[in-house]
């Protein structure tokens, strides 16, 4: 018995008995008593429809255990506690269109109906690298289904591949398109926990992104048990049996902010494959497995993310926007650029620092741009003409009996030039004077030398000289 949508030329199900198709499972399993009815329903459609839907050899009655067997095969891909009592029979009555709300679990693309896609069993692995693995198993993406593969495509490689793919939904047979969506990410190249800095990173790896692999999901919401806005963009009023969730502030939105609809989950309910149940506050909701409804996961939108992103390259942070592999890094404690380092030299933002031996505050050689001092690379400024003597720097007011230059500006220069102007009567007269070398002794000495230095020391005394040592800077 062949049963197609009428007007939409959609196979919903094929052979029941007979060989070509299986139907399209529904999402939960139902109890024996529907299953019975829709076998029964099946059973009272043949006689109908059997004239244009097999050949003229095929027999006008339906095997009842091979219809039960094919029911029982719909539903046992499915959660089991999430279907009501009365499940629709548009899944097995002739001209009205289906809807699920799960992945159709298939063997072979004979299980899969029209429109669903092929039974997809591996799925492609971007980014894998030369040494990783190329393809990932439906099975291990999706654990616990009884079947290895879903009706599906692969959309790794190409997000539009979902395009031809139609679920027909209503009565009208309206028909929602299938969305590509990141349902696994391997081990990101960027360790997780991170490693003390600094540490190695591969910088292809870095640019080709995390692995990830990308499934067409039907629109789950589209099933009548279902949120009907799954996944769908809304605000903290328009999803009522959900939650409206914002991916970027990984909470639910407040007031006229925007997020996607997730529905509840728990007792009674569970979440479609690639979706998994998740506490928040009092109530727990199907939230996706990679972080997005969609085929890219990027909380900080700055394009860089998990799977069709603007760029594959990796974000090691994706909290912050602007961090991400490739980014202009900064001086500071995060890893801007996602190169396992910081702080290292010529950072944009960067000091120059010399080094300095001495600790005076002036260091020689080349400068090095550092975000901060480092060792003896801590002096703010170079010229230092006598690394090891902390009181010769440029503009050093320190003195010396030697002739050594102080200040850095290449001259040796007296501390003590001025010559004596004492003549005895005159001191004694008036007590004027002007203190300096004794021109009489030898005058303004060399450094280091011991010369006659004095003057008049008042009114009614004579001049007066004693022993000085020059001293230079």
């Amino acid at each position: 018995m062949h049963i197609r949508i009428a007007g939409s030329g959609l196979l919903l199900l094929s052979t029941l008995g007979l060989a070509a198709c299986s139907p399209a499972p529904i999402a939960d399993a139902a109890p024996d008593s529907t299953l019975d009815a829709r076998a029964d329903t099946a059973a009272d459609r043949s006689t109908d429809i059997a004239s244009e839907s097999q050949p003229d050899s095929a027999p006008d009655v339906v095997d009842m255990d091979v219809a039960t067997d094919v029911l029982d095969d719909i539903a046992v891909d499915s959660p089991p506690d999430s279907l009501p009592d009365s499940a629709p029979d548009a899944i097995v009555e002739a001209g009205v269109p289906y809807a699920f709300a799960d992945f159709i679990g298939c063997t072979t693309n004979a299980d899969c109906p029209a429109g669903t896609g092929e039974c997809v069993t591996m799925v492609s692995l971007a980014n894998a690298g030369d040494a990783g693995a190329s393809v990932v198993s439906v099975a291990s993406i999706f654990p616990g289904r009884s079947r290895p593969g879903v009706c599906s495509r692969d959309c790794t490689s190409d997000p539009g591949a979902c395009g031809s793919l139609l679920q027909p939904v209503g009565e009208d047979a309206s028909a929602r398109a299938y969305t590509c969506q990141v349902v696994h990410a391997a081990a990101s190249p960027y360790p997780t926990p991170r490693p003390a800095f600094p540490f190695s990173v591969s910088a292809a790896q870095m640019a080709a992104g995390v692995p990830f692999a990308a499934l067409c999901r039907p629109s789950f919401g589209a099933d009548e048990r279902g949120v009907q806005s799954f996944c769908q963009s809304c605000t903290s009023a328009t999803c009522a049996t959900g939650v409206c969730w914002s991916f970027s502030a990984d909470a639910a939105v407040t007031g006229a902010d925007t997020g996607q609809c997730l529905p509840s989950c728990g007792a009674g309910s569970s979440c479609p494959s690639g979706f998994t149940c998740r506490p928040s506050g009092a109530q727990s909701y199907c939230f996706p497995a990679v972080g997005t409804c969609g085929s890219c996961a990027d909380r900080d939108g700055d394009g860089r993310g998990v799977g069709h992103c603007s760029s594959r390259a990796v974000d090691c942070d994706d909290n912050r926007a602007a961090t991400f592999y490739g980014a202009t890094d900064a001086c500071g404690p995060e890893d801007r650029n996602c190169d396992g380092s910081i702080n290292v030299a010529d950072t944009p933002g960067c000091t120059s620092y010399y080094r300095d031996e001495d600790n005076d505050g002036y260091g020689t050689g080349s400068a090095q741009c550092l975000c901060e001092a480092s060792g003896l690379i801590r002096a703010l400024r170079g010229g230092d003409c006598a690394d090891t003597d902390g009181e010769r720097y440029p503009g050093s007011g320190f003195t010396r009996p030697a002739p050594v230059d102080m200040n850095c500006d290449g001259n040796v220069q007296h501390v003590w030039t001025t010559i004596a102007f004492c003549e005895t009567l005159s001191c004694f007269a008036t007590g004027l004077g002007t203190d300096g070398w004794n021109a009489f002794a030898g005058g303004d000495v060399a450094c280091g030398v011991v010369g006659q230095w004095g003057g008049c020391l008042g009114m009614g005394r004579a001049c007066a000289f004693s022993a000085r040592t020059q001293q230079c800077f």
